[in-house]
């Protein structure tokens, strides 16, 4: 795999309830000059518990919003 990175604006993910495309994107948020927003990941909690701590500990600035 090779990736050629580049900037990332800002926008809105809908995940579709997968939670491999929630937390492959909140990584690729860290390039990102705005804001993303990631819907329909609740389930990420559910496979993988400690996420959110983990990714904050790693310099994500995420904030969860249930609806």
């Amino acid at each position: 795999m090779i990736i050629q990175g580049g900037q990332i604006g800002s926008g809105k993910v809908i995940s579709h309830g997968d939670h491999r495309i929630a937390m492959s994107f909140a990584i690729a948020a860290l390039r990102a000059s705005g804001t993303i927003e990631i819907e329909d990941c609740a389930n990420v909690a559910t496979s993988f518990p400690l996420f959110v701590e983990l990714a904050r500990g790693a310099g994500l600035k995420i904030q969860v919003v249930e609806v």
